[in-house]
């Protein structure tokens, strides 16, 4: 490495990621975090995560995660869904048990993809009644869930609305998609709840 004018080598100055295209994807991440922009190339912030294995993206693509949104490149798709944590007066959780691509049975929290024209809130309250034959109420919006992954060589950003509900009544049955609906104590849910976001969105409730 030549030294510069002042006889330092530039490393020693700057850092070994300075030099070549690591440097220059390295000063672009600096530059980013100065102006408080998101760095597009990692990170994706505090409420982001990667679904936690194979059977969860499985479950993912399966269970809706199908739309497509203003703003989609060949490289990116922004999809959305919402759900429902239902909690009764007792305090236990309305679970169901759906299958995945490759036909595994997995218990998790009613949610789906939005219908055209529909608002989170809507798409929550009817997900929940089409899979779970309840009508319920919404008590409080809670944190969205944004997954990222990989989909026929695209990255797909998932974003889930969840909300807090509460049951008014039974309305019918669950549609085909699910082959069983139960309440459960929050200890029995956290012990059945496939994935991790599930677990933390009730621990978080």
């Amino acid at each position: 490495m030549r030294p510069d004018r002042r006889g330092i080598p530039r490393w020693h100055r700057q850092g070994p990621r300075a030099i070549g295209p690591a440097g220059g994807a390295a000063r672009r991440r600096a530059g980013n975090a100065r102006a408080g922009r998101r760095d597009p190339s990692r990170g994706h912030g505090p409420r982001c995560q990667q679904l936690g294995s194979r059977s969860e993206w499985y479950h993912a693509v399966r269970r809706g995660y199908d739309q497509i949104v203003p703003g989609d490149t060949p490289r990116v798709r922004f999809e959305f869904s919402a759900g429902g944590l239902v909690l009764d007066d007792q305090g236990r959780v309305l679970l169901i048990r759906a299958r995945d691509l490759r036909g595994q049975p997995v218990w998790t929290l009613p949610k789906g993809a939005l219908a055209s024209g529909e608002t989170n809130t809507d798409a929550a309250l009817r997900e929940v009644r089409e899979e779970t034959g309840y009508r319920c109420e919404v008590v409080r919006e809670l944190e969205p869930v944004t997954y990222w992954f990989r989909r026929d060589g695209r990255q797909i950003k998932k974003t889930v609305h969840w909300y807090l509900m509460r049951p008014l009544e039974k309305v019918g049955e669950h549609d085909h998609e699910v082959d069983e609906v139960l309440w459960a104590d929050r200890n029995d849910a956290l012990a059945r709840l496939r994935y991790d976001s599930d677990r933390r969105l009730l621990s978080g409730a």
